[in-house]
């Protein structure tokens, strides 16, 4: 069976966590239990070629784990941290590994570009610069009163949940 139709339950979920995420800033919890539960039952169930169900669980644990540094920095939300254990539920640990570096590049790129439409590129630049003096001290965490610039401009996270969609695509259309 075509992958892309064994996927398209979890890419469809994607689109919907992206719309809300764009819309609302917040992915709601019922649909990354969603994303978690059906990618592990379905690699139980439909044997799909991406995960087995014992690398469904490592998955999730992995999509998990590699998000909450990123949580505890303040540079990833909630709703996506349980969002990428859910996509390694579908995908297994090798490929949300995969994910998670161009979900990461994408969100890069996103930002960058973010930065510069919006004239802030000083800004995003010295915030960059204040993270990576944390990192170094201990502490980079990024408080938002300390990331707005004098014109009241606040660092606005990405959607992050786009990223993924855009990442576990590419992953898919590749395989």
């Amino acid at each position: 069976m075509n992958l892309v139709l064994l996927m398209f339950p979890l890419l469809l979920m994607l689109v919907i966590a992206a719309v809300a995420d764009v819309r609302n800033r917040r992915i709601p919890n019922w649909l990354t239990a969603l994303v978690a539960v059906t990618g592990v039952a379905a690699a139980i169930v439909w044997h799909h070629p991406m995960a087995t169900g014992w690398q469904a669980v490592a998955g999730l644990i992995v999509g998990l784990l590699i998000n909450l540094p990123l949580f505890a920095l303040r540079l990833r939300g909630g709703g996506d941290v349980k969002l990428f254990a859910g996509v390694g539920a579908w995908l297994g640990p090798a490929n949300v590994v995969a994910v998670f570096v161009v979900a990461t590049i994408v969100a890069m790129l996103v930002a960058i570009a973010q930065a510069i439409v919006t004239r802030r590129v000083g800004q995003v630049a010295r915030n960059t610069a204040s993270m990576a003096v944390g990192i170094v001290h201990g502490d980079a965490r990024v408080d938002p009163a300390q990331a707005s610039d004098a014109d009241g401009y606040a660092a606005r996270h990405i959607p992050y949940a786009v990223p993924i969609l855009i990442a576990v695509a590419t992953l898919i259309a590749m395989s």
